[in-house]
């Protein structure tokens, strides 16, 4: 975000509903898809009056950022930034039932879970230090945090690759070249149902958290990728 903000960028990081610390609705009316989270988005841009904004969204965050481009006034909209987006992922958390949910959103609370978890998917595994994992474990410990987790396992709707093809804005890809989770190979298949895809950046010797990873590159790219996009002032 430093580089972000030095480049003239106001930045904003939003905890998703359920998630971080914001709220955790537990009624099981409670919608915790990936598109309903992206219309809370999309309507947080609306209320905060933003324009010219630019979406960057991680893994499931990328689904999310793409649903909330979809459904919030073009017009607010310049670019949509997705890293490591899971729209090919299989939809495992189909096949969850209670409290199968219960049980592995438990787990996901762990100090051990979130280590041996961010061990696969990063290769560089210094970068997986006690701070970070205090950063994703400490919030699982807020009231509600578990029970809201297993109500998102619990949460269906339709396939995600429908979301690539109503794509209406400029995206930049962005992607580890060792990704574990969501292959690479997903690349060719978005830039193949998206026309708006501009850039795509791989990056060597990086697994699924480009932003733990190499972060200055990161958002070097997006820097760039914003110059291209953002009306001039």
């Amino acid at each position: 975000m430093p580089i972000l903000e030095a480049a003239g960028h106001h930045v904003l990081a939003i905890d998703l509903l359920g998630c971080g610390y914001s709220d955790k609705p537990l009624v099981d009316s409670m919608n915790y898809t990936q598109r309903n989270q992206g219309e809370l988005v999309s309507c947080a841009i609306a209320s905060l009056g933003l324009t010219d904004v630019t979406l960057v969204g991680h893994s499931s965050g990328g689904v999310v950022a793409a649903a909330a481009a979809a459904q919030v006034d073009p017009s607010r909209i310049s670019g949509l930034v997705l890293i490591s987006p899971g729209f090919y992922t299989p939809m495992l958390f189909s096949l969850f039932v209670w409290p199968v949910n219960v049980v592995l959103a438990r787990m996901l609370s762990t100090v051990e879970t979130r280590v041996a978890m961010f061990n696969k998917s990063h290769v560089d595994k210094a970068v997986v230090t006690p701070e970070l994992i205090a950063d994703f474990t400490q919030p699982t410990h807020t009231p509600g945090a578990t029970d809201a987790v297993g109500l998102m396992m619990l949460a269906r709707e339709a396939p995600y690759p429908d979301l690539i093809s109503g794509l209406a804005v400029p995206v930049l890809l962005v992607w580890g070249e060792e990704d574990t989770v969501h292959l690479p190979s997903a690349v060719e298949k978005i830039r193949m149902a998206a026309s708006c895809v501009m850039q795509t950046v791989l990056v060597p010797r990086c697994g699924h958290y480009v932003q733990h990873e190499s972060p200055d590159l990161l958002a070097k790219a997006i820097v760039k990728f914003c110059r291209s996009t953002l009306t001039p002032a």
